[in-house]
Order: structure tokens, then C-alpha cells, then sequence
């Protein structure tokens, strides 16, 4: 990489720590948590953490890990798993009709999907084994809720 992409991407990374040591994350995070999903904020928000991760991976992979810890009850990744849920119905519904040729609104739910499938890989990047095991169980919380489950039972139905 040359020079000058290697200054551009310093600087996103540190405009992006910027937002995150402003709460801007926590917000983000609120949003997604506490939104129904499909709503226009909460897509938003969504496409927002995406961004911010994307910029500075390990700085916003430490402040998600944070995020999941302090959250008790698990809304958060309740909601990946709707996401993921989502999907999963989706493809029942596609084979259950027979269709041969995916509608639009399947393709909107894919593309959700893939968003977060991306997402989820993001946080779990270069090795990141906090995260790697919050999205397997979380101690201390309400109760305990397997993404990693709920993502291999997913691509178990793509084949």
C-alpha cells in the first residue's frame, strides 16, 4: 500500500476513534439494540456501525466487547439473531413455495443477511477472541445466546 493510502486510512482511523470516545458508538449501539428491527433508524444505525467498525477495527471491536458485557440482558444480540432468524426464514419460505427466481423482498432480506454476516465477521477479525467468545455465551448475563450457533445452523441451510 502506498504512502498516501496508508495516511488516508490513519486518518479515517482516527476521525473513527474520535466518534467513539464521543459515545457515538454506545449510541449506535442503543439504536440496534433497542429499535424494531427493519425500521429506518435502526437500518441506519446498523449501516453506522458497519461504517465505524470497517474504519477502526480494533478500536471498535474493544467498544462493542464493552457494549456486549454491560449488556445484562442481552438486547443487542437478540437482535443479530433476529437478523439472522430473518434469513433462516426466509430460505424455508423460498424452498416451501418452490421458487425457482428469488422475489425482491427476498433479496432485501439476503442483503440484510450478508450485512450481517459482514458485521458479525468484522467483530470477530485478526483473532479477536473477546468477541469471538461473547457471541458464544456471555456469563453474568440473563441468559446466554449462541450467535456462533445460530450462524452454523444458518449455513447449514445453503446446502
Amino acid at each position: 500500500i502506498s504512502n498516501k493510502v496508508k495516511a488516508m486510512l490513519s486518518d479515517h482511523e482516527a476521525r473513527v476513534k474520535v466518534l467513539i470516545d464521543h459515545k457515538v458508538m454506545n449510541v449506535v449501539y442503543s439504536v440496534i439494540a433497542h429499535r424494531e428491527l427493519g425500521c429506518q433508524m435502526s437500518e441506519s444505525a446498523f449501516m453506522l456501525a458497519q461504517e465505524l467498525l470497517h474504519g477502526a477495527n480494533s478500536c471498535c471491536q474493544t467498544k462493542v466487547a464493552e457494549l456486549i458485557n454491560a449488556d445484562y440482558e442481552n438486547t443487542f444480540l437478540t437482535k443479530m439473531i433476529e437478523r439472522i432468524d430473518l434469513i433462516s426464514d426466509e430460505i424455508h419460505e423460498q424452498r416451501r413455495l418452490q421458487r425457482k427466481e428469488p422475489t425482491d423482498e427476498a433479496i432485501k432480506v439476503f442483503e440484510v443477511g450478508i450485512a450481517t454476516m459482514q458485521y458479525l465477521q468484522g467483530l470477530c477479525e485478526n483473532h479477536f477472541r473477546p468477541n469471538q467468545d461473547l457471541l458464544r455465551t456471555q456469563r453474568g448475563h440473563a441468559g446466554s445466546i449462541d450467535v456462533i450457533k445460530s450462524v452454523s445452523d444458518l449455513s447449514l441451510l445453503f446446502c
